[in-house]
């Protein structure tokens, strides 16, 4: 924006093509951006300003969103409303310092700790928060991230750490992470998380994850690293480097640089190195009892009592290609369960088709297709009682409507 001191002005004017004269069309001591023309072409729409007040919007760690005025100058200064006034009432205000934890970049890395009011009185559970990016930084204000305060004012502690290949502390140390994702930040966090358990703030058994973009990618490869995190949000994830690079509206020049690669060429380190193939070994971490163990005793007795639901709803899930019904998972388990019936509805989709998965190019997709399939076997050799078992539901038919959901899914797409 130009500084009105110097008196710069712009204005719009209106050529006709193949014609040298304008013709301005705009008249005042103002400035004119950012033209654009309704659809049938008869009017123009464009953002002026001029000297004299301006209204502004800002925000604090504490402040949820004031709309103000000023003139250029900074005098004549005015509230005009507190755009979030109710939305604040009565909310619990966190208690907000920046933290510095080491890094093993050898640098110290600063992170943004919010606690409830006077510490939340003992350990409290903590939200890992990481941003999109990677390189990119902690963002302070209420507006970027409104649900750290509802978890503050439920006696949570919300943890935005800039690790290594963060932004803001120069270029090497951003380019640390390059070809590295996961590799060097996530010890970062996890370090962090370790301090806070150790100094009696947090509770090591109540940490969560969640993020959107490299966030998202973070949230998901975390928790096939570690047993640390008891639940994981990922938001728009860049699960798939490979397709990232391909379909994504930004892939194509970030992936060749952040994974020093040259993806149509084959130089340079593969897009999937980040996300290897053997992820879905990891499951079997979850396999660490014996088979009439697969789930803990309270869990299987929920799992048991289950039964069939005649209303219960029938939905298809696109990213993971499961034939679901909403009868099937009892309330309140472990993350460890959940994730198992998950693999079972996977197994029990994927097996009216096995060839596409058991033989998929996808080694990922391959080994996913096995540790399903090891999981109904243990599952049904331990001799459990769940109505995902049932005939009805079992019987091949159903690919007709898995078909038909998965038609319906891509339809609009």
């Amino acid at each position: 924006m130009a500084d009105p001191r110097e008196r710069r002005r712009s204005a719009a004017d209106h050529v006709r093509l193949g014609h040298e004269q304008a013709r301005q069309i705009t008249r005042g001591d103002a400035n004119e951006r950012d033209p654009a023309w309704s659809p049938d072409g008869r009017l123009i729409a464009l953002s002026r300003t001029r000297e004299g007040p301006i209204a502004f919007l800002w925000s604090t760690m504490r402040l949820c969103g004031l709309l103000g005025s000023a003139r250029w100058g900074g005098s004549d200064a005015r509230l005009l409303i507190d755009v979030n006034e109710a939305w604040g009432e009565d909310r619990a205000w966190p208690d907000v310092a920046l933290r510095e934890f080491p890094g093993a970049s050898g640098m110290k890395n600063v992170g943004l700790l919010m606690l409830p009011p006077g510490g939340g009185g003992g350990p409290v559970p903590l939200l890992v928060h990481v941003y999109g990016g990677p390189h990119a930084s902690v963002e302070f204000g209420f507006t970027y991230r409104p649900y750290w305060y509802v978890l503050v004012s439920r006696g949570w502690a919300v943890l935005s750490l800039n690790p290594v290949g963060s932004a803001g502390q120069g270029k090497e140390f951003a380019d640390r992470l390059r070809g590295r994702w996961g590799e060097r930040d996530l010890p970062e966090h996890l370090a962090a998380i370790e301090e806070l358990v150790a100094e009696g703030t947090i509770d090591g058994d109540r940490v969560a994850i969640a993020g959107k973009s490299y966030g998202g990618f973070m949230a998901a490869r975390a928790i096939g690293k570690t047993k640390r995190f008891r639940a994981a949000v990922s938001g728009a994830p860049a699960a798939n480097l490979e397709s990232h690079f391909g379909t994504s509206d930004t892939g194509y020049y970030v992936d060749p640089h952040d994974m020093r690669a040259e993806p149509l060429s084959g130089r340079g380190r593969p897009l999937d190195a980040v996300w290897p193939p053997g992820y879905a070994r990891r499951m079997n971490d979850l396999f660490d009892r014996d088979s009439n163990d697969l789930f803990p005793p309270a869990d299987r007795a929920k799992l048991e009592a289950l039964t069939e639901d005649p209303d219960a709803r029938v939905g298809y899930e696109l990213t993971k290609g499961m034939l679901t019904w909403s009868d099937e998972k009892p309330r309140d388990i472990e993350l460890s369960t959940f994730t198992k019936i998950m693999m079972l509805q996977s197994y029990r989709s994927m097996m009216y088709r096995p060839e596409e998965f058991r033989d998929s190019q996808d080694e990922f997709i391959r080994e996913w297709f096995a540790a399903c399939r090891a999981t109904w076997e243990r599952a049904r050799a331990s001799g459990l009682r769940w109505i995902g078992f049932a005939p009805s539901r079992t019987d091949p038919a159903n690919l007709a409507l898995l078909l038909e959901l998965e038609k319906i899914e891509f339809s609009d797409m």
